[in-house]
């Protein structure tokens, strides 16, 4: 009997490689799709994966754009998880940059109508969404968001949004995820797809960085994995901005996305777990880890985020629903810094 097939798009990004771990490791085999034939061997030769790519249990097929011909990225497969987003906010300008995001999830649902053998689709989106940056990002004080608020910030906000501030960046980011799961949402009806419709909402993720596997990969890390990555650069280093004041584990949104295909649910999920800021971060990794002391910055130690809101974007749906538990903070960083030790960042 052969295995059931996972199309991942953005194979070697982050979520994305923790998400074909996940299938990888739960008797799937996964067909991932890069934009270059480079990347393509980059996954094939991360060590975490070396042995699924020579067993012939990890496809990488070069799609330049998910707007183009994706018939083999589909076929055959039984999922697609849409896992690639554009990411260029300062190099295109507002329309280009909703427009590529809508037209890549359009041709995707499209071609996915197509294929018979295809059960589920689920789509990467995010918190951002619900997000209102002008009210401090935390909206209503005391209110607990569900996955049917959406932020106040209208198209032109984002449109005229300026990105050298992290209010501009969330505006236009989460705009940007609410009009692609709207197209998503349109098409899939218009197409009468069988197949499910999921979109899986993250707040900030973090976890180990699969992405980075020596210490030479690290200037070319993704943005989550740099967050992870400021957490070991020596004691006298500053504490990094804050990038968000929520959290999650990127093995819990590889489970959730698991979790949707084979439970063919449809819907969208918050996913979030504990509170945090930067200070906060290095705080714990030198509490789980005291040996490493002089990698990782001191700060403040005694400035701690004012209070837990966590409740403002509870997970509950996705635990109720899909079995996901969510990491603490001590476990995620706990893995992350033995990834990074794993991987010689540590060696003098």
């Amino acid at each position: 009997m052969t295995n059931k097939i996972a199309a991942i798009t953005g194979q070697n990004g982050f979520i994305a490689l923790h998400t074909a771990l996940w299938f990888l490791e739960h008797g799937w085999d996964v067909r991932g799709s890069v934009r270059s034939e480079s990347k393509a061997q980059l996954v094939r030769e991360n060590p975490t994966f070396v042995k699924y790519a020579q067993e012939g249990r990890l496809e990488l097929i070069v799609v330049p754009s998910l707007s183009g011909d994706v018939t083999k990225l589909l076929e055959g497969v039984a999922a697609v998880v849409h896992i690639a987003t554009p990411m260029d906010m300062e190099g295109k300008g507002w329309e280009s940059y909703v427009g590529d995001a809508k037209a890549d999830v359009t041709n995707l649902l499209t071609a996915a109508s197509k294929v018979p053998t295809i059960e589920a689709f689920s789509v990467m989106s995010s918190c951002a969404l619900h997000l209102d940056p002008f009210n401090g990002f935390q909206g209503e004080p005391g209110k607990t968001y569900s996955e049917e608020d959406v932020s106040p910030v209208t198209e032109e906000q984002a449109a005229n949004a300026t990105l050298d501030s992290m209010i501009g960046w969330v505006t236009r980011y989460g705009k940007m995820k609410e009009l692609t799961e709207q197209e998503a949402i349109k098409v899939h009806a218009a197409l009468g797809a069988k197949f499910t419709l999921t979109l899986i909402r993250p707040t900030m993720v973090s976890g180990p960085s699969l992405d980075v596997t020596s210490p030479e990969g690290v200037p070319t890390a993704s943005v989550s994995s740099r967050n992870m990555l400021a957490l070991i650069s020596g004691k006298d280093s500053p504490v990094q901005p804050d990038l968000g004041f929520l959290s999650v584990d990127a093995r819990d949104v590889a489970k959730a996305f698991y979790e949707v295909v084979v439970r063919k649910t449809s819907g969208a999920y918050i996913l979030n777990g504990p509170t945090y800021d930067n200070q906060l971060l290095v705080n714990v990794a030198r509490s789980v880890r005291p040996d490493l002391d002089k990698y990782i910055p001191l700060g403040n130690p005694e400035k701690l985020p004012s209070k837990d809101v966590s409740y403002i974007f509870p997970g509950a749906k996705a635990t109720k629903e899909l079995g996901v538990e969510y990491h603490t903070l001590e476990e995620s960083i706990r893995d992350t810094l033995a990834y990074f030790e794993q991987i010689g960042l540590f060696k003098a």
